[in-house]
């Protein structure tokens, strides 16, 4: 397998960032490790244990949760790594580094087709306000496997 290195030319004349810049970042990242984790498990609860909220627009919110919830857990701590421990060469193992930047992008494209498909929903109830409610679950669900696969 191939080599998993990040070739970036650094501003920094050393090569290396500073202790206290790796704090500073570490920190800002838990900040919003924590309060992601937090904000989507809690919309995801809510969404999922009371029935008044299946909506169209919700079964998209639900799904978007799934997307920023993987991408808090799982890509942020590897991008914490990688920009301050292993920014240099990645320690992790060829597959770390695959798993890394696959999740990451599917992440990014599932989140931006959830933006996509909100924008169409909203442009259907601004034309067609009539419209908008005959957009059936089944619809909705179905598109939303299409933007995991």
């Amino acid at each position: 397998m191939g080599n998993c290195t990040l070739n970036v030319s650094i501003s920094n004349p050393t090569g290396v960032t500073s202790e206290v810049s790796n704090i500073v970042i570490t920190f800002f990242i838990a900040l919003f490790m924590l309060v992601g984790v937090t904000g989507n498990i809690l919309t995801m609860v809510t969404i999922g244990t009371s029935k008044s909220l299946h909506s169209v627009s919700n079964l998209v919110i639900f799904s978007l949760c799934v997307s920023d919830l993987t991408s808090a857990v799982i890509c942020s701590p590897l991008w914490l790594y990688r920009r301050t421990w292993g920014f240099e060469t990645w320690k992790m193992g060829s597959f770390m580094c695959k798993f890394y930047w696959i999740s990451d992008f599917a992440t990014s494209y599932v989140t931006s087709l959830h933006i996509v498909s909100f924008a169409a929903l909203r442009y259907i109830a601004v034309k067609r306000p009539f419209c908008v409610t005959s957009i059936s679950k089944r619809r909705v669900l179905a598109a939303i496997v299409v933007f995991w696969v």
